[in-house]
């Protein structure tokens, strides 16, 4: 199907068509969009994520090439500091304005505004455990995420027990729950963890 498919982002643009319970990125074309020739070639305007920390960690780890696998992490990581840095902006100072692009609601647009402070802090708090999540499954070590993931819900039950019912209560919880994550999964990825995975 042209419009919609689940392309292989660990050798993209070169990969075939996989399943989705496969596929390490996604693509859509844009079908309102002309496709145009450039050079005998069909060019189509295509929007493409791939979830590239697992797989280059997972290829470099895989191979035994540390230099490879250290100059990835520290790619990934300088990439994601600058859209964490560019979403917690957007979000700080452009709040109202993709409130008001979704809904056309006051008390909506209100609730959420009393609530921007936890909303921005929502990409900064979070980015890392993602990104580390990235970093543990191609390193085949799930169990830091595990427990990651339960000091998280922990923390989050016992801040919505404790706290009191507000309306950025729930807000708060989230942004809490996440950055413990990422606090415990840094901590659990110290360098020795690539060295041991490449001699082995």
């Amino acid at each position: 199907m042209l419009v919609q498919q689940e392309p292989d982002a660990s050798s993209f643009p070169n990969g075939g068509i996989r399943n989705t319970f496969e596929a390490r990125g996604y693509s859509a074309w844009d079908p309102t969009s002309p496709a145009f020739i450039v050079g005998g070639t069909l060019c189509i305007p295509t929007v493409f994520i791939a979830y590239t920390g697992e797989a280059l960690v997972g290829r470099y780890s895989g191979a035994s090439d540390a230099r490879m696998l250290r100059l990835s992490v520290v790619s990934l990581l300088r990439w994601s500091v600058c859209v964490t840095m560019l979403f917690v902006a957007l979000y700080g100072l452009g709040l109202q304005l993709i409130v008001s692009l979704l809904t056309d609601s006051a008390g909506v647009a209100a609730s959420v505004a009393e609530c921007r402070l936890w909303v921005a802090a929502i990409p900064a708090a979070g980015a890392a455990a993602f990104i580390y999540d990235g970093f543990f499954i191609g390193l085949t070590k799930t169990r830091p995420m595990l427990v990651s993931t339960l000091c998280g819900v922990a923390l989050f039950v016992v801040l919505v027990v404790l706290v009191p019912k507000t309306q950025w209560m729930l807000w708060m919880a989230f942004t809490c729950y996440l950055a413990l994550r990422s606090i415990l999964l840094i901590s659990l990825f110290p360098i020795k963890i690539i060295n041991s995975n490449i001699r082995k």
